[in-house]
């Protein structure tokens, strides 16, 4: 089995073929094409980003770049809140987005980044 922590390099096309995901220890080849999957599915959505537009481009362009999913989308989500706030954007923010930025703010003030 290939192993990540030893560094033998057998776990290589695992890290090609992941497309840049950020690889765990215990990634094996049961989970690999699950992974890929999943990110060839968000990537199929970057299309659909108007790069044009900082306040969509900066929050899409950064919820890629963390370990998690969920602290991705968290700080994806705050992003893209106080961007459309601080451009005078803020009726094109959604009411359930409103929520999920309260509840993101609160979760980071009072639990941290873990």
């Amino acid at each position: 089995m290939p192993s990540v922590s030893r560094g033998d390099g057998r776990c290589l096309p695992l890290h090609v073929l992941g497309c840049g995901l950020k690889s765990e220890p215990h990634l094996n080849m049961a989970t690999a094409p699950a992974l890929i999957l999943v990110d060839a599915l968000m990537w199929g959505s970057i299309a659909r980003v108007r790069w044009d537009d900082f306040s969509e481009a900066f929050p899409a362009f950064l919820t890629p770049l963390t370990f998690s999913i969920a602290t991705g989308l968290s700080l994806g989500l705050l992003s893209f809140t106080s961007i459309k706030l601080g451009t005078g954007k803020y009726r094109e923010i959604s009411a359930l987005i409103w929520v999920l930025s309260v509840l993101f703010l609160l979760r980071y003030a009072f639990l941290g980044s873990e």
